[in-house]
């Protein structure tokens, strides 16, 4: 962006792109049932920008804190909180841990850590609250647009899109170590992928694919006797990235 470029130094670089993501969530914030499209795919190129500024500056990172209760809260809390939150000392509490979550994040942003003999900047930010949220308006758009409609086949088109993004946040988790995280983001990927059809991985549709190619073969081996009949292949569970994921969250 304009103001990214003007930017004097990495953190300050970096502050302005957290601060653009958030500005984008915000515009949408109790006005629209969802994110319009292209607000989405401007907010999905902002976020990916700061993955790659992450991954590019080892030694600038988010002040994101993996002790906070209600960090990256479930999305369907997101999308439900005011009902979920009738009860005004549950509010409180709520309120009262968010703040000092809040205290905690921003000293940690202040605060210049020794990593391997070399100086780690924090900046307020949370990139999970950012691929989280994309993940949630994603889905939101999927449960109100027509489904019947060209529109929403084109907004299904996105969702191979989300999956690489969330699968980049995942990866700078692994790189920097944050588990806690790395785990919520592995669970956004299990969420998005687990229903999806994959023929490679059925059994029945191997079977009828393997007769299919026998009868072909029996065919052609009337026309060329030295054809080889060759069976296709199925694709073992555990190479599944369902059973991969699944496997790294609940082992």
């Amino acid at each position: 962006s304009y103001l990214a470029s003007k930017a004097t130094d990495l953190p300050t670089h970096l502050k302005i792109q957290t601060t653009l993501a958030a500005a984008i969530f915000d515009i949408t914030l109790n006005k629209a049932t969802f994110m319009p499209v292209n607000l989405w795919k401007q907010c999905y190129t902002v976020v990916n920008e700061i993955i790659t500024f992450l991954n590019e500056n080892p030694t600038i990172r988010l002040a994101e804190d993996e002790g906070d209760d209600n960090f990256g809260e479930d999305e369907d809390e997101q999308e439900n909180q005011d009902d979920n939150e009738e009860d005004s000392k549950k509010q409180e509490e709520e309120k009262r841990k968010k703040l000092e979550a809040e205290e905690r994040r921003k000293k940690l942003s202040s605060a210049v850590v020794m990593e391997n003999g070399q100086e780690v900047q924090f900046v307020l930010g949370n990139l999970f609250f950012f691929v989280q949220g994309m993940f949630v308006e994603f889905r939101k758009s999927l449960q109100n647009i027509d489904h019947h409609s060209e529109e929403y086949v084109d907004r299904l088109k996105d969702e191979s899109d989300l999956i690489k993004l969330i699968q980049r946040a995942r990866d700078y988790y692994i790189k920097t170590g944050k588990k806690g995280i790395e785990s919520r983001v592995a669970f956004l990927h299990l969420e998005l992928i687990y229903y999806h059809y994959k023929p490679e991985f059925d059994v029945q549709h191997a079977a009828a694919e393997q007769a299919k190619s026998e009868q072909k073969c029996k065919e052609d081996a009337e026309v060329d006797p030295k054809f080889k009949l060759s069976s296709p292949q199925l694709l073992k569970a555990d190479e599944s990235p369902v059973y991969k994921l699944a496997s790294f969250l609940y082992k």
